[in-house]
Order: C-alpha cells, then structure tokens, then sequence
C-alpha cells in the first residue's frame, strides 16, 4: 500500500503540505483524518499524517494559543 504523507504547515491557517508536493487548508481546525480524509485527493495514496505541532482547535488571537505556537515552532 502507497501513503502520502501530510504535514502541518501553519496552525494559523490550517494548511498541510503533501509529499505530493501540494498545499491543503482545512478550513476548520481539524486534522485531515478528523476530518475524514482517508485518501489523499491529489494522488488517491492512502493519508498518513504528521502532526508534529499541531495544536488543536488552534486560535491565533487567543493568548494561550500563541504561546504554545512559539514553544512548538509553529
């Protein structure tokens, strides 16, 4: 079986990078598998996600999540 790697870009945005070299904004702050991707649609692999980072339910105006953004590096 094939995988396609999915790593978080920004928290911010929710955006992910594919390993096949394309960008994906979630919209809400999920991850790809929260948010029923099982496939990736861009080259049909099967998601394997990378969520180092990733801070759930992610708000950038909220001080919190800003701190922990800067201590993760995201």
């Amino acid at each position: 079986m094939k995988f396609c790697t999915w790593k978080l870009y920004d928290n911010e945005t929710n955006g992910w990078d594919t390993e096949c070299n394309k960008r994906h904004w979630m919209g809400s702050h999920v991850t790809p598998i929260e948010n029923g991707f099982s496939v990736c649609p861009y080259c049909g692999n099967k998601i394997k996600q990378n969520t180092y980072g990733y801070i759930p339910h992610y708000d950038h105006y909220n001080r919190e999540h800003r701190l922990l953004a800067e201590k993760y590096g995201t």
